[in-house]
């Protein structure tokens, strides 16, 4: 009816739609499909049910179906255009089915998958080379944090899911920071003062303009205390005393190490601490950081090698942070041994030989030995912590002791 608008209904669902000069503008089936016409009939948008409920997908520009080429349900097969006929109510390879909320997975490429399993491989790798002992706060060793972040990315990639090729992209770049982040080893505080002790003959590096030693720790030295600069190469420090003198081996020599006043060569100057289980090794350009010798006042160079460690070559180190309060009670204890070595030194030098035996009323020679024998060590021994101080005192206390109490009489004789 012209000049009107009409719906028609069919009992079947489908209906008719007509606009207001007559025209057929669209066509709905029982099965869900449709067509759309223009005013001159043409359909110009169509959506094809099969009676077994899929659907024929058909472009509108080329009329053409779209149809999974030859029927393969490998991925990555192509779909193609393709006639637009009888054959899309049986053909299976241009059936369709659309499925209503419902997320459609992302294709996830293998090699989004692999790129994500080659980091984790790699993370554990590097995780399973790690004993406990390189683990720590310590400068130099691997931050006990960050191992435990990067473990706890490890469990979570392994695990992880996602129907989003993006999501494992992601969290493939998380585990790589994660890694990367662990793998590098804590940096010295840049403020904070260090004394470096040989670990061989327990003295401290000794640093002027005349040469690198070893000597007794003495903590108002500002040639014993030494902050840390970094170099233009990753890793490779420059040591500076407090007194501004930079460690480094001579302008034309290839194993004397100097103080200077400034870094000439950053190669020579440059020094990389390698952690080993308690101590440290210095690398110097031209080999490992050392003494020949153990004495007080023995040089120390930077061209020892590996093969002679032990022999010729006293490389170990430790790094021990400055700290005030603990230079002033070493300073205490040191004062209070000396003290007790006076008075020790005194006691037995005042005992006649004739005083000390197995008698009553005598000195044990035993105690008289062990006192001896603790004047002796303590003479000559380097202290640098505030334990080792008080072991000491505690042995002497108790040796000077020892001596004081004469044999007592046997009261059955």
């Amino acid at each position: 009816v012209k000049g009107k608008l009409l719906e028609e209904n069919f009992e079947n669902g489908g209906y008719r739609k007509y606009d207001a000069q007559g025209n057929l503008v669209k066509e709905t089936f029982e099965n869900g499909g449709y067509k759309i016409y223009d005013t001159k009939g043409n359909v110009v948008e169509e959506l094809v049910v099969n009676e077994n409920g899929n659907y024929n997908i058909i472009n509108l520009a080329t009329d053409f179906v779209i149809n999974n080429r030859s029927g393969y349900s490998n991925d990555g097969n192509p779909v193609i255009s393709y006639y637009n006929d009888d054959r899309n109510s049986v053909s299976n390879n241009r059936q369709w089915r659309i499925v209503p909320e419902e997320l459609i997975p992302d294709y996830i490429p293998d090699e989004v998958k692999e790129m994500l399993a080659a980091t984790i491989a790699e993370a554990e790798a590097f995780l399973s080379s790690l004993a406990d002992w390189q683990i720590g706060d310590a400068p130099f060793l691997y931050s006990a944090v960050n191992i435990e972040q990067l473990r706890g990315s490890v469990a979570a990639s392994r695990n992880f899911e996602s129907t989003v090729a993006d999501d494992y992209i992601l969290q493939n770049v998380n585990l790589a920071a994660a890694l990367a982040a662990a793998q590098k080893v804590n940096e010295p505080v840049a403020t904070q003062q260090y004394v470096l002790k040989h670990r061989n003959s327990g003295y401290v590096l000794n640093l002027t303009s005349q040469r690198a030693s070893i000597n007794s720790y003495d903590s108002e030295s500002p040639e014993q205390h030494f902050v840390f600069e970094k170099s233009e190469v990753e890793n490779r420090y420059y040591l500076k005393s407090v007194n501004g003198l930079y460690l480094s081996l001579g302008t034309s020599d290839s194993w004397n190490m100097y103080g200077y006043d400034g870094v000439y060569d950053s190669a020579r100057a440059g020094l990389t601490f390698v952690a080993k289980e308690g101590f440290y090794r210095i690398n110097a350009k031209n080999g490992l950081f050392g003494t020949t010798y153990l004495e007080p006042d023995s040089k120390v160079y930077g061209d020892k090698m590996e093969m002679n460690l032990g022999i010729s070559a006293y490389c170990d180190w430790l790094l021990e942070e400055r700290d005030a309060a603990t230079d002033k009670l070493l300073q205490e204890k040191a004062a209070l041994l000396a003290a007790l070595l006076y008075e020790a030194t005194g006691l037995l030098e005042g005992i006649p030989a004739s005083w000390i035996g197995e008698a009553p009323l005598q000195t044990s020679p035993l105690y008289a030995e062990a006192l001896e024998d603790a004047i002796a060590d303590m003479e000559h021994a380097v202290y640098t912590t505030v334990e080792e101080y008080e072991d000491a005192i505690e042995r002497l206390e108790q040796a000077v002791e020892n001596v004081q109490r004469l044999n007592a009489p046997q009261y059955d004789k």
